[in-house]
């Protein structure tokens, strides 16, 4: 919820601005915008967006002090009348002077002021969906994950969430506490196999093997109390033969955020995007990319199902063991993002179209080409690392405006 502070010249009748706040007010609760308005002079609350409803000429300096020390930008919403535009102006210079962020958002007639305050709350709520929570590193990061192995001090300081370090072993442990005919089990792999187009290489064995692996993981994360985790999957498969493609797949489209490799910075990309657009993000590798005509194809095993328009259950890509997704998606509007950086406060960010499928078999199982719009030349020049996260849907403003306001 955004919490907005009224400022107005002392020649403004107090009965103009009252009326001129509920006129705003009606109208970003007609946008689906959650906001308060609080008093000129309340302190502001440890990490809260200064968000400034300017609504007169003369209010420099009465925004300057309602700003005050915060260490967050001021967000300034101007409009057409009342000298308000100018004032804005004039505050947010006096904050870049003194080495401060800021941005106006001007609330005009047309449709681009209430879309960027929309985006500004979305940012805003996103946030304070993430700070606190817990993500788990369960297993440390696959050993390829050479620029995605952040300190759980940046992922604090930059994200707001608390990274806990779990033994994959535990998840190991669990798996042989799960009998071998648990009802549980059975249920499923009836609900994976019954809703595939077909199964092409697991084996019954198989199919139970990576079931276990989901309610073992799901009791792990229970244990420690986590709102996310991201688990090194391939241990799995080296030691057990078995995978967690299946797995975080499911945990993915029941709401628990679950990323694999152990890469913490993909993890957290996958928290940001589906915090800001409650949308089932995606995890993948990007595989080829076409700068000249903005084509992108990203591909991996561990896709959500609730996505699809139909899959076939296959093995795991590299290894041939276990249980993967081979999905098949609407060709929709999407977003494609990754954070990273050595103070994870970097990131791409790029709206687009699913164009094609694919089914080459030199390749993860779940196969996207994705046309998107910005210039791809900066994944060659100034990559962030390996995996990019996809969601359904065009959030890139509302996830710029979370950089700017943010990070």
């Amino acid at each position: 919820m955004l919490t907005i502070t009224p400022v107005a010249s002392e020649f403004l009748p107090a009965s103009a601005r009252d009326a001129l706040v509920a006129a705003f007010s009606e109208r970003w609760r007609g946008l689906g915008i959650e906001h308060c308005v609080a008093p000129v002079g309340r302190p502001l609350a440890p990490g809260e967006l200064p968000v400034l409803l300017v609504l007169t000429g003369g209010t420099e300096r009465a925004a300057l002090e309602a700003i005050g020390d915060a260490a967050l930008p001021a967000v300034l919403l101007a409009h057409p009348s009342q000298n308000s535009f100018p004032a804005c102006l004039e505050i947010l210079a006096r904050l870049q002077q003194l080495g401060r962020r800021g941005e106006i958002v001007f609330l005009g007639d047309g449709p681009d002021g209430d879309r960027a305050l929309q985006e500004v709350a979305a940012a805003a709520h996103a946030r304070a969906l993430l700070t606190g929570r817990r993500l788990g590193c369960i297993g440390a990061p696959s050993d390829w994950l050479v620029a995605s192995m952040p300190s759980a001090a940046a992922v604090k300081d930059a994200w707001g969430v608390d990274l806990v370090e779990v033994p994959l072993a535990e998840v190991m442990d669990a798996m042989k506490d799960v009998p071998a005919d648990a009802p549980q089990v059975a249920g499923l792999v009836a609900d994976l196999v019954d809703a595939a187009d077909a199964v092409v290489e697991p084996t019954s064995v198989d199919l139970q093997a990576a079931a276990t692996v989901l309610v073992a993981l799901r009791e792990v994360c229970r244990r420690h109390a986590l709102d996310a985790c991201t688990v090194r999957c391939f241990d799995l498969v080296t030691r057990l033969r078995t995978t967690g493609c299946y797995a975080l797949s499911q945990l993915n489209d029941e709401g628990f955020i679950a990323g694999c490799e152990g890469d913490v910075p993909a993890a957290l990309s996958m928290m940001w995007l589906h915090a800001l657009s409650g949308e089932v993000p995606f995890v993948a590798n990007p595989q080829q990319v076409d700068v000249a005509n903005h084509r992108l194809w990203i591909s991996h095993c561990t896709i959500g199902r609730s996505l699809l328009d139909g899959y076939r259950v296959r093995s795991h890509f590299e290894s041939g063991l276990g249980v993967a997704i081979e999905g098949r998606l609407p060709l929709q509007p999407v977003t494609i993002a990754r954070v990273g950086g050595a103070d994870l406060r970097s990131a791409l960010v790029t709206d687009g179209r699913i164009v094609a499928g694919g089914d080459a078999p030199d390749r993860c199982r779940t196969q996207l080409e994705i046309e998107v719009d910005a210039d791809l030349g900066a994944l060659l020049r100034r990559p962030l690392g390996n995996h990019h996260v996809m969601i359904r849907g065009h959030w890139a403003g509302a996830l710029d405006a979370y950089r700017r306001l943010f990070l």
